[in-house]
């Protein structure tokens, strides 16, 4: 997107909570940042062992799933993966377009850092 004058101007995305299969949710911001924060049974935290089938596991927590870590991922308007880059920017392991076991004050960080990014 260009200005009057010819000048990349960048583009505005709306921003947007969403709610991802009762495992976790994604923030989108207005830079078009993504975060995605998941947290059920699969993903890399505390509760990856919980069965979906499980009716004493997964299903009777769907009302209030809860965990101490969570998986975090980060991409931009255009689906390319960044969480390598955001991780490096906060002293992170960034080996994996996707972090396991996260807490939830690294997870504000994320946020954080990923709300700055273009």
């Amino acid at each position: 997107m260009t200005n009057e004058k010819g000048a990349a101007v960048a583009q505005k995305t709306a921003p947007k909570v969403a709610i991802t299969y009762a495992r976790g949710w994604h923030l989108t911001f207005s830079n078009g940042v993504t975060v995605s924060v998941q947290f059920g049974p699969g993903n890399y935290c505390q509760n990856r062992h919980l069965s979906i089938d499980d009716p004493s596991g997964y299903a009777s927590r769907l009302h209030a799933l809860e965990c101490p870590s969570a998986e975090v991922a980060v991409w931009d308007r255009s689906g390319k993966w960044i969480t390598k880059d955001i991780a490096k920017a906060l002293g992170l392991d960034e080996s994996d377009d996707v972090l396991g076991y996260v807490n939830p004050d690294t997870i504000a960080r994320i946020i954080h850092c990923a709300m700055g990014e273009a």
